[in-house]
């Protein structure tokens, strides 16, 4: 119901919302009835209504008024009859949705309400005194509050029923579509494989073996005559020859190209020039070798591994009275007949019983792995060739044997001394060596260091095995000496 002016109470309408501590700021602001039903939110704040609960409280009551229907001047609310605000209806206890509030007469009017206005109607009261109008300020208010709830929590509920359906949709459909795997097959082209030509051993005819950079003549038959003779050599053969053919020979060999298969790679030390996949370099590094021949010695192996290739395989044995694979750590007491070889992984022991001439190995023999031929490899190489010290002694057989012994069996084998072994005789130990490594095939290059001594026995190894035989004499001169 909308009071008039004359009879709204401003002190009641304030005491009912609870909210009587604003009356005096309202009297201040000089607000009546009609100025209170202009209010808006700002002006709130200007009239001391800073809580935002407050203020939408009040406006929420002021809407209330201003579509409420006007009271008859006859029927005025007495001030004396106001419910006090002890008594509002708590904002806790909303009216349960199983008891609707019944509707109500309607108030007389002096006029007809508008086309659009809403008819308020309220309960029934059990006495014949009308309502103050904060009660149905309330009851409105709480009815559009039920309303509200309603509506959202069926919105609620249709959002989580949609989520809910999507959710076993993701779930289940998955495992209901079945897909049938496709079997791509390929079928390679059908290559028919050639008959294989096996090799036979001939022990009719023995060839002297040959250095890797020689060649020999071969007799070419002609249907027409030729003025010029080609003389076909004879050879005594004393006993069969195992030899498949070696170095750039005729004939296929075992490997890719002529020879025995050592094509691909190559290497070259001290103006000896070879290809292979697999080179060994079993060098000297006695203390016999200070001053020149071990500067000299040292610039033309690093030389030597710079130049091999990425997919070569290569190895460094060296050699003084014990042997060592380069990298390893040797440690000789001062009485120079014992030594001891750390590779990191295990202790090698060498001994001499009587002079650093004679020495053998002691318990556990080590065999060398092949390294490959990456820059990162080589690098490591030359820098063991930098820092390396020279130890005593000297002996030819230990480090060949360490390198027949590799797996697999290196193709070339680099050899490299300044001195003989005393006490023995080098050329039938050199014959006894390349007759080991003949029956691997391998092929050993020997590099006599500045010593005529070794001459002989060096000459011969290489000459046994069909390898080369290089003497470098004092000042760096290097003269390869030919072996027919």
């Amino acid at each position: 119901m909308k009071p008039n002016s004359s009879t709204f109470d401003l002190a009641s309408w304030l005491d009912e919302l609870g909210l009587s501590q604003y009356l005096q700021s309202f009297r201040d602001q000089e607000i009546d009835l009609e100025a209170l039903l202009a209010l808006t939110a700002d002006d709130l704040k200007e009239c001391g209504v800073n809580a935002l609960g407050h203020r939408k409280k009040i406006l929420s009551a002021i809407q209330v008024l201003a579509s409420a229907e006007p009271i008859l001047a006859a029927e005025p609310i007495p001030a004396a009859e106001s419910i006090p605000a002890a008594e509002s209806i708590p904002a806790a206890e909303p009216i349960p949705a199983a008891e609707p509030i019944p509707a109500a007469e309607p108030i007389p009017t002096t006029s007809a309400p508008r086309r659009g206005d809403p008819v308020l109607k309220v309960a029934a009261s059990t006495d014949s005194e009308p309502r103050p109008p904060a009660a149905i300020a309330c009851e409105v208010l709480l009815l559009r509050q039920r309303r509200q709830s309603a509506l959202a929590s069926v919105i609620i509920a249709l959002l989580s029923i949609t989520l809910l359906s999507l959710l076993l949709a993701f779930i289940v459909l998955p495992a209901l579509v079945k897909e049938t795997p496709v079997i791509v097959s390929y079928s390679a082209p059908v290559t028919v494989a050639e008959p294989l030509q096996t090799k036979r051993i001939s022990d009719s005819v023995q060839r002297k073996p040959s250095r890797p950079s020689s060649s020999s003549a071969r007799v070419i038959a002609a249907a027409t005559a030729s003025p010029v003779a080609v003389p076909v050599p004879d050879f005594d053969v004393t006993e069969p020859s195992l030899d498949f053919g070696n170095g750039n020979d005729f004939g296929e060999g075992w490997g890719s190209g002529d020879g025995d298969g050592m094509g691909g790679g190559g290497a070259s030390f001290f103006q000896q020039n070879i290809k292979a996949q697999r080179v060994a370099y079993v060098i000297d590094f006695s203390q016999s070798m200070k001053g020149e021949r071990d500067g000299l010695m040292r610039k033309e192996l690093a030389k030597s591994i710079e130049q091999l290739s990425i997919g070569m395989q290569y190895q460094m044995i060296f050699f003084s009275g014990p042997v060592w694979v380069a990298g390893d750590k040797v440690a000789m007491p001062s009485d120079r007949k014992t030594a001891t070889v750390n590779d990191g992984r295990y202790r090698y022991g060498w001994t001499s019983p009587s002079n650093v001439y004679r020495w053998s190995p002691k318990g556990r023999r080590q065999v060398p792995d092949w390294l490959p031929g990456t820059a990162a490899e080589r690098r490591k190489s030359l820098d063991h060739i930098k820092k390396t010290p020279l130890v005593a002694g000297t002996t030819w057989d230990n480090p060949l044997e360490m390198a027949f012994a590799m797996k697999p069996a290196p193709e070339v084998i680099f050899f490299m001394t300044d001195g003989a072994v005393e006490g023995v005789d080098t050329v039938k130990l050199a014959r006894s060596l390349g007759s080991k490594a003949r029956s691997k095939r391998i092929i050993v290059n020997t590099v006599a260091l500045m010593e005529p001594k070794a001459n002989a026995g060096m000459k011969e190894l290489a000459k046994t095995t069909g390898g080369q035989f290089t003497i470098v004499e004092k000042g760096g001169k290097v003269r390869v000496v030919p072996l027919q």
